[in-house]
C-alpha cells in the first residue's frame, strides 16, 4: 500500500503521507502549510488516493470530519 504521494496533478496539495499505525494523514500544501489530520481511517485514505482531485477529496472527506493541527 502506497502511503506517500508527491503530487503533480493538484494545484493545492504538494504531498500527502498516511500513517496506518497512527491513522494520521499529513498534508503539505503548495502554499507551504502542513497539517496533520487525526483518526483518518484506511478506507478514507484509499478514497483520497483514488479521487479525481486530491484537493476536492481533502475538502469533502477529511477537513470537515477530522481534527487537525498545523505543524509549521
Amino acid at each position: 500500500m502506497r502511503n506517500y504521494i508527491k503530487t503533480r496533478k493538484s494545484h493545492a496539495i504538494a504531498s500527502m503521507r498516511y500513517s496506518r499505525k497512527n491513522q494520521t494523514l499529513t498534508v503539505e500544501y503548495r502554499n507551504g502549510g502542513r497539517y496533520i489530520y487525526a483518526k483518518v481511517r484506511p478506507t478514507t485514505w484509499q478514497t483520497v488516493k483514488k479521487a479525481e482531485t486530491f484537493g476536492g477529496a481533502i475538502n469533502t472527506l477529511v477537513k470537515p470530519n477530522h481534527d487537525f493541527v498545523r505543524i509549521n
